[in-house]
């Protein structure tokens, strides 16, 4: 304010943060003069003001990809949009899904950086419980036992899912494994459905067939094992029938157990010890061929 020689300024800010401005000059002409000059640098200085301060947003402005796994991103979406609206409106940010039919899995964050970062944190959250929430087995049933553990109208399969909080599943009529029954959940709760379908055909007299996964380098040693290492013994105490994957097989690693089912979940147990004991015995097999010869002295 120099420039307005014969003028004097007396500046304050008021209570609600105002600027206040009395100037008093001894002409109208030097007044005149003051208030455009002051009206020009306030201009000035606030139009400098807003520039700054939109370059200071965009330079705050990221894009960012989160990988979220394709099966998880209609739950992302939620129903109707529900989740992803929450997800936006609570980290001020917009998010992007690519199309059902893409290949992509890459959801796109926009937003401030920080903004961004708690968006990734709550869908890779969400994500994270969608796994845990994914564990499944299937449980293979004569279709004989289905209307009993339907019941009627649905009511014991639906006490199951409610009591465990899973999702059971029967085979529809086309299917062409009309003996396979899946539970879906949290891996403790499917267990726990699990054999409360096992304990309901056991009642019946009922057999099933369950799947095991065995390392393949191990199912000729259990096959040829004698004694309680080997397959006969599990076939004469729990009266089982043990079939292996043929040369071939899809699912080289895949043994099928079939029997009474607390003898099934028995015999399973069994052949998991005997895998971990002949993997074992082949890891310390292979360290003591890799030891260099002794040397003679």
């Amino acid at each position: 304010m120099n420039r307005c020689p014969g003028v004097h300024l007396e500046l304050s800010v008021t209570t609600d943060r105002n600027l206040f401005v009395m100037a008093s000059a001894g002409s109208d002409d030097a007044m005149k003069k003051a208030e455009k000059e002051i009206m020009a640098r306030l201009q000035i200085q606030v139009s400098s003001g807003l520039v700054s301060a939109h370059q200071e947003l965009m330079e705050e402005n990221v894009s960012i990809s989160v990988p979220i796994q394709k099966q998880f991103h209609r739950s992302i979406i939620g129903w109707g949009g529900s989740t992803i609206r929450r997800i936006q409106k609570e980290t001020n940010t917009n998010v992007s899904v690519p199309p059902q039919n893409s290949k992509s899995n890459e959801i796109i964050i926009e937003g401030q950086k920080g903004n961004c970062e708690a968006a990734k944190r709550l869908m890779l959250g969400l994500q994270e419980e969608l796994t845990l929430m994914s564990f499944q087995v299937t449980v293979r049933v004569n279709p004989r036992h289905f209307p009993r553990l339907i019941g009627p109208k649905g009511v014991l399969v639906q006490y199951i899912s409610d009591e465990h909080n899973v999702k059971v599943c029967f085979p529809e009529k086309k299917h062409e494994k009309q003996d396979q029954i899946t539970i879906t959940g949290y891996k403790n709760r499917v267990l726990e459905a699990q054999k409360v379908i096992l304990d309901t055909v056991s009642r019946q007299g009922g057999r099933v067939t369950e799947d095991v996964t065995l390392d393949r380098r191990v199912h000729q040693k259990i096959i040829d094992g004698e004694g309680e290492r080997g397959l006969q013994f599990i076939l004469d105490k729990f009266k089982v029938a043990v079939t292996f994957p043929e040369t071939g097989d899809p699912d080289p690693d895949r043994v099928l157990v079939t029997g009474l089912p607390k003898l099934v979940i028995r015999a399973i147990d069994e052949l998991t010890h005997l895998q971990g004991t002949y993997l074992w015995e082949m890891t310390q097999e292979a360290e003591d061929h890799a030891l260099p010869p002794p040397v003679l002295l």
